[in-house]
């Protein structure tokens, strides 16, 4: 029996070695960079704006294209954000917790429950509409209210990343020291997605709002990214990188796509963003893989989706390069080879075996290669 178990033991781990050799491979494919690197200087302002434009219309289109009684539903929670809901307030000693016990929850689902009242508001102010479409001003400075107290948080991250970011100790944000995270970046790209949609409703009430989300957005964010290499980017050398990469340079182009009109600035974040994303593709087998299990390719393979579709608006055409590149492709198969049935995933690492992907980004890598090889699964 022991010789058994050691001659299994020697087996696993024979196997593990052979799957971190041949998965931890670094290629240095260049997908990106190889492609559009070149041609970040030639992005004009006016078509930038142009983009802008389009997504927001697009977004209140959509909105309004929503069935009678769904749109009805959204007006109706919006109005209870409005009358029954408060602003949570969050804490320093929330936000230490995860130092001090472990919670990192207390905090975080505050932020998130912060974040919904806005969405819900802005939600139920483009649906609050006049006979000719226009908005109603109702919630517009409760909106404020949640925006604005965002712009005076000390810092987007997440508790459980903050120390590690600042390199030090200390687990409350040290003056001046601004630090990118998963966190941060959901927040920079929401915010964007706020200002670009209330630009207008925001300038009634104050100048000073929309010029406050820019100022925030540009030295928290856009600034912060450009002047600090973080380990997630991948850019201090080839090294591998996990989900964080894609998850965060994707939030910041798109910030920077719905926000920016200083051309220097957002082709010096394009530029980077190239660059550190080809080192996460890089970090993939060939077979397009994910080594943190079905549960992350939510926020691998998925984020990346967003990616290409932020560089397809940049860049028309790029969707007919990126189907031509397998290694994308397989990315998204993933999603389903993993698939059992019904809820039930293959699980390794520490992924959960019952799962549900989020049927937009199914959709987006089945329209990427025209629908074929890729199930919908969701």
């Amino acid at each position: 029996m022991i010789k058994y178990n050691l001659l299994l033991l020697l087996l696993v781990v024979l196997t593990t070695t052979i799957i971190l050799l041949v998965n931890g491979k670094f290629h240095d494919r260049k997908i990106f960079v190889s492609k559009y690197a070149s041609k970040t200087k030639s992005v004009t302002l006016n078509h930038l704006e142009t983009i802008q434009k389009q997504l927001r219309e697009k977004a209140i289109h959509s909105l309004r294209s929503l069935p009678s009684d769904v749109q009805s539903e959204l007006v109706k929670a919006a109005e209870v954000a409005f009358t029954s809901e408060k602003y949570p307030v969050k804490t320093a000693i929330e936000y230490l917790e995860f130092s001090r016990n472990g919670n990192r929850k207390h905090y975080e689902n505050k932020v998130t429950a912060h974040q919904q009242r806005i969405n819900t508001l802005v939600v139920g102010n483009l649906l609050d509409h006049s006979a000719n479409h226009t908005s109603s001003n109702k919630y517009v400075d409760e909106i404020v209210n949640g925006i604005w107290s965002l712009m005076e948080e000390s810092t987007w991250c997440w508790p459980a990343h903050l120390s590690g970011l600042q390199g030090s100790h200390d687990h409350l944000a040290a003056p001046g020291h601004l630090a990118i995270d998963l966190g941060a970046g959901e927040i920079a790209k929401f915010v964007a997605w706020v200002r670009l949609l209330m630009a207008e409703k925001f300038d009634h009430v104050s100048k000073a709002i929309n010029r406050r989300i820019d100022h925030e957005l540009r030295q928290r964010i856009f600034e912060g990214f450009l002047k600090t290499n973080y380990g997630w980017e991948g850019m201090g050398g080839h090294h591998s990188v996990n989900n964080w990469n894609i998850w965060v340079n994707g939030n910041i182009l798109k910030a920077a796509l719905l926000t920016l009109k200083d051309m220097t600035l957002f082709d010096a974040v394009l530029n980077k963003t190239l660059y550190s994303t080809d080192y996460f593709l890089d970090g993939y087998g060939e077979d397009g893989g994910c080594d943190e299990g079905p549960a992350y390719w939510r926020h691998a393979g998925g984020r990346l989706i967003e990616y290409l579709e932020a560089l397809e608006h940049i860049f028309p055409g790029a969707k007919q390069y990126f189907s031509g590149v397998k290694l994308l492709k397989l990315i998204g198969e993933y999603s389903y080879k993993m698939h059992i049935q019904d809820h039930w995933f293959v699980n390794f690492a520490d992924s959960n075996p019952m799962l549900t992907y989020p049927p937009p980004l199914i959709a987006m890598y089945g329209k990427l290669f025209n629908g074929k090889g890729l199930p919908f699964v969701a």
